[in-house]
């Protein structure tokens, strides 16, 4: 067992709550008896083990003098409480309780034992999102938060845009969160695509796969030297194909490789002996740098066509990365009531009447900007993420398929303790009939009022059948005519 030495212990009176302080000599003992340490050598200077202690206040105030044949405590009960220092580092202070109630009587408390401390590490993530409408546009919201007793490394938060993997809905514009705690002050965004994770060796193999049922194919219906020596073409093709493809990939991959290398969140975290190389624990690996170092006190937007991705590419997952966050980091105050909803981590999470998207046409900075001032009327030292996102046509065409987005954070603390938590949303489609048709008439029974407008109703509907009567006059007439001729 090793003896600690120089730890400074605090004595408190629970009567007067006069109080001073007691530190270990080298052996890790300590004791108030002035035989030990004279009460009248450096009297409370409490700073080591060669100062002495005196508790000389009573009830009403008054201070007796130092008396070194005397006891140092008198008759009352006393706290007494392990003070951190660099010799109890990573230990749980102790404390406890002593009573005096006996004059010249000596209380051995035996041996203090310390136990390591193991610092809680956790966190939270709370996804929601908007329904889309008619013209496909709605957005995700993601919130999250420390709930550790203590610092924590890094902080990330990743988004699988599982909706985006199946082609559903592309994200087109993302607003980054503003969170309080963040030891720098700074945020790294990556993101990945329907062409990442995409290793050569694979399209290889299946460029391999489809050659060779070109070939059996072939063989069977064609047995001439020209398709022989046109197979061969092919396959020479396909070759030049496979090495350009691979070529692509591995510089890709060269270019992610050199990313990881010089952004990294974690890079500006202050000296920890237990991560002295500050050594970021998320992979990183296949994903791609969208923007680094942005502020976590003012939000970004990013817009997806900046990154001039290929024809066909789209974002299927994002990662807010943070390096070191204190106790309490969060987009969103640790008293705020969201995070107690009943329905937080429900798959239907939606805000409801957030916005009108019917109103919107697509998104760009005016429509976002918008968005976010509907959604945030109040502005704070906090905001969440925001997702711009629309549906494919197919979807709006389409009835009871479940668009889904997953959320996940994973928060490090000194290399081994770690934490994961996820939110799900899920929206089901609904068959939005598409505007086929010329005729005014049925354009402006459509845009007739509900029940409830029934005072309004009234006239417009005259107008309406009003219209629809003449027309139905013309076009009598006009059948009358040519069957008169």
């Amino acid at each position: 067992m090793e003896r600690l030495a120089s730890v400074p212990f605090r004595i408190t009176s629970k009567t007067t709550r006069e109080s001073h302080v007691l530190v270990t000599d080298e052996n890790g003992m300590a004791s108030t008896e002035s035989s030990w340490t004279p009460h009248s050598q450096n009297t409370n200077k409490g700073t080591s083990a060669d100062d002495g202690i005196w508790f000389g206040q009573d009830a009403l105030g008054t201070q007796a003098p130092v008396d070194d044949n005397l006891g140092a405590l008198p008759y009352d009960t006393y706290t007494v409480e392990e003070l951190p220092c660099s010799a109890n580092e990573g230990m749980v202070p102790v404390a406890f309780e002593i009573t005096i109630s006996r004059d010249k009587t000596t209380l051995d408390l035996g041996t203090v034992d310390n136990k390591p401390y193991t610092p809680e590490i956790k966190g939270e993530v709370d996804k929601r999102q908007t329904l889309f409408k008619a013209n496909g546009l709605f957005t995700y919201t993601i919130n999250y938060r420390s709930t550790s007793s203590t610092w924590a490394d890094e902080f990330t938060t990743t988004d699988f845009l599982t909706c985006s993997k199946e082609d559903q809905a592309h994200l087109e514009a993302l607003t980054t969160p503003i969170s309080s705690g963040d030891y720098d002050g700074k945020m790294n965004v990556w993101y990945q695509t329907n062409m990442t994770n995409t290793p050569a060796q694979e399209k290889i193999q299946d460029a391999e796969n489809n050659e060779q049922k070109e070939s059996e194919t072939t063989e069977q219906t064609q047995e001439s030297e020209s398709t022989q020596e046109s197979e061969t073409v092919i396959v020479q093709e396909s070759e030049s194909v496979q090495e350009s493809e691979t070529a692509i990939i591995q510089e890709s991959e060269s270019t992610n490789a050199q990313e990881n290398e010089t952004a990294n969140a974690c890079s500006t975290n202050p000296y920890n002996p237990d991560n002295p190389n500050n050594e970021r624990m998320y992979n990183f690996d296949n994903w791609r740098l969208w923007s680094q170092d942005l502020s976590t006190q003012e939000s970004t937007t990013l817009f997806v066509e900046d990154l001039q991705l290929k024809e066909g590419e789209y974002i299927t997952a994002l990662a807010f990365e943070h390096g070191r966050v204190e106790e309490g980091f969060g987009t969103l105050s640790q008293e705020d009531e969201q995070w107690n909803r009943r329905e937080r981590y429900e798959n239907n999470d939606t805000l409801e009447n957030a916005f009108d998207s019917t109103e919107l046409s697509s998104w760009n900075n005016e429509t976002c900007s918008q968005v976010l001032d509907a959604l945030y009327q109040e502005k704070t030292v906090y905001a969440p993420a925001v997702l711009f996102m629309k549906a494919t046509d197919e979807m709006l065409q389409s009835e009871d398929i479940e668009l889904w987005n997953d959320a996940r954070i994973d928060i490090y603390h000194n290399l081994e303790f770690h934490d994961e938590d996820k939110d799900s949303v899920v929206q089901t489609t609904v068959q939005y009939p598409t505007d086929t048709t010329d005729n005014p008439i049925e354009k402006l029974l459509t845009t007739l009022p509900k029940t409830e407008d029934l005072g309004f109703g009234i006239v417009v509907s005259l107008i309406a059948i009003g219209t629809l009567a003449g027309a139905i006059v013309v076009s009598i007439k006009i059948r009358n005519r040519k069957s008169h001729h």
